[in-house]
């Protein structure tokens, strides 16, 4: 019985099967190409499906998504007019005590406060509910600014005063924002600026 070794290719054949897959390659390359530059919009091609998307055909349940609704990049926008700082003297509603332990040599402050929720009025501003918590044994008027941001970028500033806050009484209140049509705001971090 003979065994025999198969045939291994010479170099002409393995240069032709170089060259096709080289131009198949190319080929494959500049249509993708060609079409991403035909459309002239930023695009993503699809590695399995082949396919190219851009803000223009990407839908839902195959409908155009409106252009309010397309994602969009915080950095661009700007605060314009409202990024002035605006003042406020909102209400305040008690929501609960809190134990007195400010005061001299402690390390608790005498106010402090946390953010509940961030949510637009629709229509109307953003609305940043704030807890204030009074830890001292005196009643307090703190001042606060809160700077309403997307993506990092500060688009309107609020300072805030809450009038006579009881010693040891934790209190909510809503602050208003810029317009929730005109801003898109992710976060409104706050400080204290005098009590």
């Amino acid at each position: 019985m003979r065994f025999h070794s198969p045939r291994q290719p010479d170099r002409q054949t393995k240069l032709i099967a170089a060259g096709v897959v080289l131009a198949a390659l190319i080929g494959a390359g500049t249509g993708a190409w060609a079409q991403t530059q035909y459309i002239g919009e930023p695009a993503f091609r699809d590695p399995v499906s082949g396919r190219v998307y851009t803000p223009s055909n990407v839908s839902q349940d195959g409908r155009p998504v409106a252009p309010q609704d397309r994602a969009f990049d915080p950095r661009s926008q700007q605060g314009g007019p409202t990024l002035g700082t605006s003042f406020q003297t909102p209400p305040w509603r008690p929501i609960g005590p809190v134990p007195v332990n400010a005061g001299p040599g402690s390390s608790v402050p005498a106010i402090s406060f946390e953010p509940f929720s961030l949510k637009p009025a629709t229509p109307g501003p953003w609305v940043l509910e704030l807890a204030v918590a009074n830890n001292s044994a005196y009643p307090i008027s703190p001042q606060i600014e809160c700077a309403f941001s997307n993506g990092g970028h500060v688009v309107a500033n609020v300072a805030v005063q809450l009038n006579d806050i009881p010693p040891g009484q934790r209190v909510q209140a809503s602050i208003m924002g810029p317009d929730s049509a005109q801003m898109f705001v992710d976060n409104a971090p706050c400080a204290a600026i005098g009590r």
